[in-house]
């Protein structure tokens, strides 16, 4: 049996897409992120992933109207054993 592979999918979003999305669910917990948003995004916003052992990194932006998942069908291809 062939070890499996990795592939990290990372959504993404302009910090003012993600900014409403979290002001949308109205949590409690996110009172203090939205009250300092630019410092919260300016330190969280573009973390990347230090996973170690991810084979293949793909990002899907969600903030367009209609998702493109045209990266992901193409990798997907190619995962098959």
């Amino acid at each position: 049996m062939a070890p499996a592979r990795v592939v990290l999918v990372r959504a993404s979003a302009a910090s003012g897409v993600v900014r409403e999305r979290v002001h949308a669910r109205g949590l409690q917990r996110d009172g203090a992120k939205l009250a300092a948003w630019d410092e919260f995004w300016a330190r969280y916003g573009d973390m990347p992933c230090l996973w170690r052992g991810v084979d293949r990194q793909i990002e899907i932006r969600t903030d367009a109207p209609e998702l493109d998942l045209t990266s992901l069908d193409a990798v997907a291809g190619t995962l098959a054993p």
